[in-house]
């Protein structure tokens, strides 16, 4: 479990592996294989997924999935079972575990590699912001891996266009399609000059 402050003041809390999708990219939309707590006020939280396009929208948290909340947060229990709950399940923790996520809260970090409005290299969280300016995207995943894609209006997989773009600056970069996912893979050179950028920008 991963449990941070959002940018609204409010704790997150992440449970389970990410499954990076083309649109589903970090822990702004989280990826559509995690289960998210969202806190409302003291210790009511929304649980929630990702629907299977993490870009259109949220689901609400399955109960049949309940478990793996109360496996982190024992006290967490349903507060509203009814069939017209939205998007989110409602969930009510006690004090005691409301101040074991405060105590567990972790700062997100991200390493940046920037190659001007083009393109941007993330290391460890993904934040949005730190990609914004940037055309198109590469979110490390493992070793010379990075999860390719396009920003703007709808942040999408990164199609074989985007490639010269990325090309340019790294070339030893490789497309391959993973499922939903575009993959970039780069040598070790490659990947080396990437962690010395992004080491300079933290």
């Amino acid at each position: 479990m991963k449990v941070y402050v959002a940018h609204d003041g409010a704790l997150r809390a992440r449970i389970g592996k990410e499954n990076l999708g083309s649109e589903s990219l970090g822990p702004w939309y989280g990826g559509t294989g995690a289960i998210r707590l969202r806190q409302v006020h003291d210790g009511w939280f929304w649980a929630y997924v990702l629907d299977d396009h993490g870009y259109r929208g949220t689901a609400a948290l399955p109960e049949r999935r309940f478990g793996e909340v109360r496996a982190h947060i024992p006290s967490a229990r349903v507060a509203d079972d009814s069939e017209d709950r939205g998007r989110s399940l409602d969930v009510r923790v006690s004090d005691d575990d409301l101040r074991m996520l405060h105590q567990r809260v972790v700062p997100l970090r991200t390493r940046v590699a920037r190659f001007g409005p083009g393109l941007a290299a993330m290391f460890g969280d993904f934040e949005i912001a730190a990609v914004a300016g940037s055309a198109i995207g590469l979110f490390h995943l493992s070793s010379g891996r990075f999860n390719a894609f396009t920003t703007g209006v709808r942040w999408a997989a990164m199609g074989r266009d985007g490639m010269p773009v990325v090309a340019a600056r790294l070339p030893s970069a490789r497309l391959r399609r993973e499922g939903d996912m575009a993959v970039v893979e780069v040598d070790d050179a490659d990947l080396a000059t990437l962690l010395r950028m992004a080491g300079e920008e933290r």
